[in-house]
């Protein structure tokens, strides 16, 4: 979806008869986005490290090819519209782009990769400073629009780990209606509030796994794919979900996860 802009820039072909307005619309959006990458260009030019980078300088994430194009036309479309100043050191722009080269690092058992299935069902992107109490994002339907706060970027568990399962989190919702959650029960740190799993499920390509169980898992993989990154951090960040974020998490669910992490281990060496 994200990256749907620029092959449609790229095509040679109108899909109606008005093949100059065609032409003209393709012009016009070939310009605005070669504006928001130069944009982008600049500021990453002046900013060689993302903020998380320069927190933890011996952190270097691979990027493909096909993922650096995605990583620029989708951060070029976020620039244009304003999360950061050109220029800006911490402009959220780079952040993301740290996010989503994490995501495209995961593939998850039954999904495919993680940044493929954030495209495929957020279309866009915008920044709505009337999120608060701490809530990161806002996935609006109607709109196929992903909506950040001032929390997805800067809040006490801010780090590029938790941007990434964050986006995840929300494809997760945007992907069907039957993700929605549930009441928390009265031992969660999130008590009565609507905002839990029924149950966790290791297996994500279950069609019963929510949102929180595939965040999990794919937190749970990256801790063995970026070793580095902070693991205790992550640890305690899997710890705290799995402690509050569902209403039942059984023995036999945390046995299948630990399962899960041996085999992706035993397919590195």
């Amino acid at each position: 979806m994200i990256g749907e802009l620029l092959r449609f820039a790229e095509s040679g072909d109108c899909d109606d008869d008005s093949g100059s307005i065609c032409s003209m619309r393709k012009s016009h959006l070939v310009c605005g986005l070669l504006l928001s990458l130069a944009a982008l260009t600049s500021a990453l030019a002046a900013c060689p490290l993302s903020p998380a980078a320069r927190r933890a300088d011996a952190c270097r994430l691979p990027v493909s090819t096909e993922s650096w194009q995605e990583v620029q036309s989708a951060l070029g479309i976020y620039q244009a519209e304003r999360f950061g100043p050109p220029g800006d050191c911490d402009a959220p722009a780079q952040d993301l782009m740290q996010a989503w080269r994490l995501l495209r690092m995961i593939d998850l058992p039954g999904i495919g990769n993680a940044a493929d299935y954030v495209d495929r069902h957020i279309s866009s992107l915008a920044y709505d400073v009337r999120l608060s109490g701490g809530v990161r994002a806002q996935f609006v339907h109607g709109r196929n629009t992903l909506m950040l706060g001032s929390a997805f970027f800067d809040s006490p568990n801010a780090s590029d780990a938790e941007r990434a399962g964050t986006l995840l989190h929300e494809a997760r919702h945007a992907s069907s209606p039957r993700y929605r959650h549930v009441l928390c029960d009265a031992e969660s740190n999130m008590a009565w509030t609507p905002r839990c799993d029924h149950r966790f499920l290791a297996a994500v390509d279950d069609n019963k796994a929510g949102a929180w169980s595939v965040e999990v898992v794919f937190h749970s993989l990256l801790r063995e794919a970026a070793p580095c990154l902070d693991q205790e951090l992550l640890a305690r960040r899997i710890a705290a979900k799995l402690e509050a974020a569902f209403r039942i998490v059984s023995d036999e669910q945390r046995e299948a996860l630990r399962a899960l992490i041996a085999a992706e281990r035993a397919a590195k060496r």
